[in-house]
């Protein structure tokens, strides 16, 4: 297989990425995504945001540049003022068509080129890879909660 079509398979699972997360964001309720359960678990728009933040963070080390350390304190909980269902998705698109403008720079010669990190290495590759399976793995949460709620539809399916 081609770099070039290495390249166009993971800008589409990107787009799908994104676009299946959206799909979620849209059908739950400003209530079911900022309000939780119990109060002990972490929220939806608290992991959405960390989504957001990692596609950004990502979006920075493809174009060649350092990223602002992570926050300290555990947990990525959401700022106040992005809180609401409106700036989940606004977020969560913006930041991944960050991510794919970011990839879509990349040479495809250059998909494999090593990224130093603190904690060791990576390529754009892993990065756009990581991308689509952390997306997956908090919008299954998301599909959680819509379950929890009495939403049993796969609504990225549709």
């Amino acid at each position: 297989m081609s770099l070039d079509l290495v390249k166009s398979y993971f800008t589409k699972q990107l787009e799908s990425s994104r676009d299946a997360y959206i799909l979620d964001l849209e059908v739950m309720s400003e209530e079911d995504l900022v309000g939780g359960l119990n109060g002990t678990e972490r929220k939806g728009i608290d992991f959405t945001y960390e989504v957001a933040y990692v596609n950004r963070r990502f979006a920075t080390r493809l174009r060649g540049e350092t990223p602002d350390p992570w926050p300290e304190g555990g947990w990525i909980v959401a700022p106040d003022d992005q809180k609401t269902k409106a700036r989940a998705i606004a977020n969560i698109r913006e930041s991944m068509d960050e991510l794919i403008s970011a990839w879509n720079d990349v040479p495809a010669e250059e998909i494999t080129r090593v990224i130093t990190l603190p904690s060791g290495e990576t390529s754009p590759l892993d990065l756009v890879f990581s991308s689509c399976w952390h997306n997956g793995y908090h919008d299954a949460q998301l599909n959680y909660i819509q379950s929890l709620k009495g939403d049993l539809a796969m609504h990225w399916q549709d």
